[in-house]
């Protein structure tokens, strides 16, 4: 027993200096830490936001610039700060209410609002503990919060639970050894993200120059070949498409697919888990059939994107609430589909949904927004160039994943498993 009670508190890796050290120091999280909320001065008061400098932290905080934060978006003044004072550098927040499983180490004296608790350093384990290696064992600790909540009212963590976390602690050379390792993963990472990021804005600005502005008819950037080429026509999606309604009346066992935003046409199975297509049972002949190169839409997610192209798909079968449509000859589906990824196609869904909560872009409206359309050579000398955006965004997206992928997959080896 007392064997498997020291290979709980053992990580499964461990760096050659420290394999002779012994099991991890354990504490209890209040142990640890001072345990306090953050709080939301009265909105009411000028007097605690206009003027203020006093960083004061939100969730919008984390997901703009990261898990280690300087400073806030919105600031408060010291009139708004309460008796107890602000919190002191380098003490974490975690979201114990609504956005559960997030948390920041935070590197300056702040405040942060009520859905946050502070973990401050008690000064009786000031030297036991690397904050920086903290902030990387939060990551544990956030998936720990996300599995222990309170059932009925507000979503919020289980805090007895919560104070009572065993907290492992090797030594401080070791702690800091391995927040180094992890740290500089977190920069290769950031860097990554960066570039996604830069590619995406750049191939977003150079989609509204390859296209005409609204009013125009000729783009900002023609290729050299075309510059002598007559102005674009102009066309609605009506005069350039077909709209597709083959049903299933004799109920054949086809592959189910549905749309993805992300992925286009996938497998029903694979977007809805326990789902199977080959063996489902039910009456699937008011489904449409889906064949090779065909557009499908659902009309009520139409603001998420979730347009697909079925590509080489041979024969399927896809919900009835599907719009399914083919192009005519006067429009390549390479350039089709990436005028439905444009600012301009966007606005003008924008101005052409109805409903009430829930705006839908049914075929009719789709056939009346108007698409500029040049020769069917640029029109895929265009949508070439797009494609090898689209390449190299999902090559920089790829290894953006696989960082991720390493770094929890060295986390589950450096950190002792006892959660």
């Amino acid at each position: 027993m007392a064997d498997k009670q020291i290979e709980k508190y053992l990580p499964k890796l461990r760096f050659p200096e420290f394999k002779n050290d012994g099991e991890w120091e354990t504490y209890t999280l209040e142990e640890l830490f001072e345990i306090r909320n953050g709080y939301t001065p009265a909105k009411s008061n000028p007097n605690y936001w206009e003027g203020g400098t006093i960083p004061w932290f939100r969730m919008e905080d984390i997901r703009q610039n990261g898990h280690i934060l300087s400073d806030s978006i919105q600031h408060i003044t010291p009139a708004a700060v309460k008796g107890t004072g602000l919190f002191p550098a380098y003490s974490i927040i975690v979201a114990t209410t609504a956005t559960i499983g997030e948390h920041a180490l935070i590197i300056t004296d702040s405040l942060a609002n009520q859905r946050f608790t502070f973990l401050t350093k008690r000064k009786s384990h000031d030297k036991q503990i690397d904050m920086m290696f903290f902030h990387q064992y939060m990551f544990i600790i956030d998936e720990w919060c996300k599995k222990n909540t309170n059932s009925g009212g507000l979503l919020s963590v289980n805090m007895p639970a919560f104070k009572q976390l065993v907290i492992p602690l090797p030594s401080i050379k070791e702690q800091n050894v391995i927040s180094s390792l992890l740290s500089s993963l977190d920069e290769c990472i950031a860097a990554s993200k960066e570039k996604l990021a830069l590619l995406k804005a750049h191939k977003s600005g150079l989609m509204q120059k390859l296209f005409p502005a609204p009013g125009k008819t000729l783009p900002e950037y023609r290729f050299p070949v075309f510059l002598n080429d007559i102005s674009w026509d102009s066309k609605t999606l009506g005069d350039v498409t077909r709209i597709v309604n083959k049903r299933n009346k004799s109920n054949r066992s086809l592959p189910i697919y549905s749309i993805n935003n992300k992925r286009g046409f996938v497998m029903q199975s694979e977007q809805f888990e326990g789902i199977d297509s080959k063996s489902r049972g039910y009456d699937t002949s008011a489904y449409k059939i889906v064949t090779s190169n065909l557009f499908a839409y659902n009309p009520a997610r139409i603001n998420v994107g979730s347009f697909g192209y079925s590509g080489g798909i041979k024969e399927g079968l896809i919900s009835s609430l599907y719009v399914c449509f083919k192009t005519t000859n006067s429009v390549d589906d390479g350039f089709l589909k990436c005028f439905m990824d444009s600012y301009a196609f966007q606005k003008a869904v924008e101005n052409n949904v109805e409903g009430g909560i829930r705006n839908y872009l049914f075929y009719d409206n789709f056939s009346r927004i108007h698409i500029s359309i040049p020769s069917i050579e640029e029109q895929r000398k265009v949508a070439s160039a797009i494609v090898s955006f689209n390449q190299l965004e999902e090559l920089y997206s790829k290894k953006l994943s696989m960082l991720e992928k390493q770094k929890r997959g060295l986390m589950q080896v450096l950190f002792p498993n006892n959660r």
